[in-house]
């Protein structure tokens, strides 16, 4: 399988851990999401060794590397229009989160998806933690019993972030973006059996970082 990465600014990690991991999948080719995105020193610092080549313009690489996957990582208000046009190229995407920043996004997402040519794979990887595949597991085999209440907790060191985190429209949300991995697995834990939804956020106390929650 011939894989290609788009965009630098989420867990792209992910990426690596795949390469090292699965010898079938053979990445042949990076670039940056957008001109003003500095996707070069990853590159440099974890693929140029292996003679990955290097794109400016991602669309080429598509056009000339015709993969069968996209890893696409790059400022989050563009994931799903990249994301979609790598879907109406018929190409797999793993995507990072949020896949949209905006309903509109989404819907046009949904579209390019339903076309049904490739599959489109959020990096939710919690669930795929021996951690919470054990859990899932005891729940299901009925060895907890009813599960009444669960929480989820996720921090995180804010330090300085881009200017991308700094506006709703770019960024997204911290709720979309971190918190989604503990509605992902409540989700999944409970079988969709969530009747209410309620969320709350401030951007007080975020260190001079604008819209971030």
């Amino acid at each position: 399988m011939k894989a290609v990465i788009i965009g630098t600014s989420g867990h792209i990690d992910l990426a690596l851990e795949v390469r090292e991991r699965l010898p079938q999948v053979s990445f042949v080719g990076m670039a940056p999401g957008s001109a003003d995105e500095d996707a070069r020193e990853f590159f440099v610092d974890h693929m140029e060794a292996s003679h990955i080549p290097w794109y400016d313009d991602y669309r080429r690489m598509l056009d000339r590397e015709n993969p069968d996957l996209a890893v696409v990582a790059p400022f989050f208000f563009l994931q799903s229009r990249i994301a979609g046009e790598c879907l109406e190229r018929g190409i797999h995407v793993f995507v990072e989160k949020p896949m949209a920043v905006s309903f509109e996004q989404l819907e046009r997402l949904r579209r390019a998806h339903a076309q049904g040519r490739a599959a489109l794979c959020p990096m939710l990887t919690s669930r795929y933690l021996p951690s919470f595949a054990a859990a899932w597991r005891a729940i299901n085999d009925g060895l907890l019993g009813e599960p009444l209440l669960i929480n989820a907790l996720k921090s995180y060191k804010l330090g300085s972030r881009h200017p991308m985190y700094t506006h709703r429209a770019t960024y997204g949300g911290t709720i979309p973006w971190v918190a989604i991995h503990g509605i992902d697995w409540i989700h999944w834990f409970t079988g969709g059996a969530i009747l209410e939804v309620w969320g709350c956020h401030t951007a007080r106390g975020n260190g001079g970082h604008g819209e971030m929650e």
